[in-house]
């Protein structure tokens, strides 16, 4: 409420004064004629522009908060103008501020060579400016009459001295004085920054035209006024062209949900950041032709007689596709939001690389999924090297998957109908598998080893999803917050120096125990495999640390994504009951029985089973954003410079949600990989990408959807599945993992 009625107050203020009056109209024409005058002694020698048009714009903002304008060489203006300089530089170089738990941000503005706290001493700079005008304006505050802003305001606060509850106080004043430079003065020199380099780059295309209807319309002699734009279609045509072409703020000003709320099947909890991705918007080419092309026709009819109507599309201002390139935190960072985008940009060289701070990365170990170069080559090809030869992809591996699946059943069966969170199975099930290939064992579900691993990962995947942000922080942030036992907390130190310890115990039970002509499991291969290469390569790519990685790799990408593509499945199948569960089971009873069984050739005469499987990779894909990747050298794509550094995310997400590729995406309907009678498959469209695409995508596709299948089919053999009285929360937590609700399920024989 506080937000809502400074606001008001503050729009009805400013629009009193910025209905353009005769005087008003004139103070600015007399600020651009100031700015002229300046820019004609320069003479036509080069000139950095910013240097006008920062005091220009701020002149305005000064007029309509303080009741007047300084000259640019007033020491108000140069004061004013050095904040504004500073500020927008280290807005421009990272909007992470918004994302700092409130512990980080006072830390950060204790440590003087941080952004945040020369960001937060140059507020306190201008709240010391401010302050002083507000004590001189109360000093001359006429009865009657408002010069400015701070007159109003001044006199609002009056209004409300006896109202102990009141939104207007002092602290708020300031507030919204700064805010007023901030928004009123950088964002209009950013973009008439903009106009002037494209004049410069497109002369004859833009430049003219413009001048063409300055001559026809205005002349040479008086000044342009805001009339004027009636019959200045091009013109007009071109400003919108550049709020869209160059959208100031990409990613306008966060949001904050102030309550729990839920948006199309999302969970957003209270005090979740929210961004508008206006740039993904401007650059979507579901509502713009050529989106990358600087083309001010498509604002204007075909004959060029007048404007067409401002699309709604065209936000520039606030109320994703194609890759939009930004500055988040301290990382530049590029979203791809389109099919077409993501799979050729992660086709590129240039972009094979991963991020080196993910988790496991803090204790020192890079496994598969953070290696890079050379190393990363030659440890997926011995991977998969040697899963192949353990079974992987193998009827052998098939056979332990089964078993697995079976054994799962006859845990829920304990529960006899009684309501379960199965996630507590799930777990240690799918865990199971993955300890199969790597340790050469499963571990019974009582067991105090499978209870260990089955705690730490559960912990492990809830801090996954809720800190993908550290990939946007410095590597030294991570790296010393993980050495600060307080913090090392919070960023899951404990769960990974105990997870980390285990495999190491494993590691030296593994090289007691060896047996130099079989390979019993992954470990056995890899000792084998760092043995030969000690002594005659140094730099061989295969190390203990990468073992100890490559093993972290396996239980987050082999169980914990399955685990909760499983979940997402048997959720369904609670709230659908009738158009999926029963049709599924439709045909396990047709082509599988409910005595054998459920084998993966079985897939193959069950479409509909495998549309459903499909569907849930789409509508609910574990992981939205992939895994981030990082450009290993300078790149270009579709004339967007990405400097050595960046972190590219894939939105896999937007790609599967969008109207482009698919109909009624929010809807979940496994028809749409089916042919009209339901006979049969159709083919896999290219868009369904849930294992990302390009050399880096996950290598354990196949393997993840075989057991998917085996489980899903296994337990609907057997099982309904019911869920509580109150029903289903197919909701998706805010996170970067879709991770279902907490909830139980019913399972009761069939």
């Amino acid at each position: 409420m506080t937000r809502m009625k400074q606001l008001v107050f503050s729009e009805m203020a400013l629009g009193t004064m910025t209905k353009l009056n005769d005087d008003e109209r004139l103070a600015l024409q007399d600020e651009v004629q100031y700015l002229v005058d300046k820019i004609q002694q320069l003479r036509g020698s080069p000139v950095d522009l910013r240097k006008y048009l920062v005091p220009s714009m701020s002149n305005n903002i000064t007029s309509l908060v303080f009741g007047q304008r300084y000259p640019f060489e007033d020491h108000r203006r140069k004061f004013l103008d050095e904040r504004l300089r500073k500020v927008v530089q280290i807005i421009g170089s990272g909007g992470l501020f918004s994302f700092l738990p409130a512990w980080m941000f006072l830390l950060f503005s204790m440590l003087p060579f941080t952004n945040v706290s020369k960001i937060t001493g140059i507020v306190k700079e201008m709240f010391e400016y401010v302050s002083k005008e507000v004590r001189e304006h109360r000093s001359t505050l006429h009865e009657s009459i408002n010069r400015d802003f701070i007159d109003g305001y001044i006199r609002k606060m009056e209004e409300n001295e006896n109202n102990p509850h009141s939104n207007f106080k002092m602290g708020n004043l300031l507030g919204n004085v700064v805010n007023f430079f901030g928004a009123g003065s950088n964002t209009v020199q950013l973009s008439i920054q903009w106009h002037l380099l494209n004049c410069a780059d497109k002369v004859d295309t833009v430049q003219r035209n413009i001048q063409n209807e300055v001559d026809r319309v205005v002349g040479r002699e008086r000044q342009p006024c805001w009339e004027d734009h009636n019959r200045m279609h091009f013109t007009m045509a071109t400003i919108w062209e550049m709020h869209r072409w160059r959208t100031v703020a990409p990613l306008s000003i966060p949001r904050e949900t102030a309550e729990d709320v839920e948006y199309k099947d999302y969970f957003i909890p209270k005090g979740t950041v929210i961004l508008s991705n206006l740039s993904a918007v401007h650059f979507n080419p579901a509502f713009w032709e050529s989106p990358e092309v600087f083309d001010p026709y498509r604002f204007l009819k075909k004959d060029g007689s007048g404007l067409i109507a401002k699309p709604d599309q065209l936000i520039p201002f606030s109320i994703v596709s194609v890759s939009s390139r930004l500055k988040i935190g301290f990382s530049n960072v590029v979203v791809l939001n389109d099919f077409e985008s993501i799979s050729e940009v992660l086709s590129m060289k240039e972009l094979l690389y991963r991020t080196g701070n993910l988790t496991v990365d803090e204790a020192g170990f890079r496994g598969l999924l953070s290696l890079n170069g050379q190393a990363w080559i030659d440890n997926r090809r011995f991977c998969l090297h040697v899963l192949r030869d353990l079974g992987f992809g193998r009827s052998s591996m098939e056979e332990k998957l089964k078993e697995e699946a079976q054994y799962l059943t006859e845990k829920i069966a304990e529960h006899i109908g009684a309501p379960l969170a199965i996630q507590d199975l799930l777990v240690p099930s799918t865990s199971n598998n993955v300890t199969a290939l790597v340790f050469g064992t499963r571990y019974a579900f009582e067991d105090a080893r499978r209870q260990f691993l089955d705690d730490r990962l559960k912990k492990l995947s809830r801090f996954i999803g809720a800190r993908r942000l550290s990939l946007l922080l410095p590597r030294w942030i991570n790296q010393l917050a993980a050495k600060i036992p307080v913090l090392k907390n919070n960023l899951a130190g404990p769960i990974l120096d105990e997870l980390l310890a285990f495999f190491r115990s494993e590691i030296r039970e593994h090289e007691a125990t060896l047996d130099e002509h079989t390979d019993r499991d992954f470990i056995d291969a890899y000792i084998k495999k760092i043995r030969e290469n000690v002594g005659p390569n140094e730099s061989s790519s295969f190390q203990m640390n990468s073992l100890i990685g490559n093993i972290f790799s396996f239980f987050v990408a082999g169980s914990s994504t399955v685990k909760e593509t499983l979940q997402w499945h048997l959720l369904v199948c609670a709230d659908k009951p009738d158009f999926v569960q029963r049709r599924i089971q439709e045909e396990i009873d047709k082509v599988i029985g409910r005595e054998r069984v459920p084998s993966w050739a079985d897939h193959k005469a069950m479409p509909f089973t495998v549309a459903v499987l499909w569907e849930v990779y789409r509508w609910r894909t574990v992981t939205p954003l992939g895994i981030p990747r990082i450009a290993g050298e300078n790149a270009v794509f579709k004339n967007h410079f990405i400097p050595k550094g960046t972190t590219v995310i894939a939105n896999l997400r937007a790609v599967h949600m969008s109207p482009d590729y698919w109909k009624n995406p929010e809807e979940f309907n496994p028809q749409r990989f089916l042919k009209e009678d339901g006979s049969e498959l159709l083919p896999k469209p290219d868009q369904l990408i849930p294992f990302s695409t390009g050399k880096r995508m996950c290598p354990g596709e196949t393997m993840a959807t075989v057991e998917i299948f085996l489980y899903l089919t296994t337990i609907l053999q057997k099982f309904n599945v019911l869920p509580e009285a109150h029903g289903v929360n197919l909701s998706s937590g805010a996170s970067t993992l879709s991770q279902a609700q907490k909830q139980k399920l019913r399972f009761v024989p069939r």
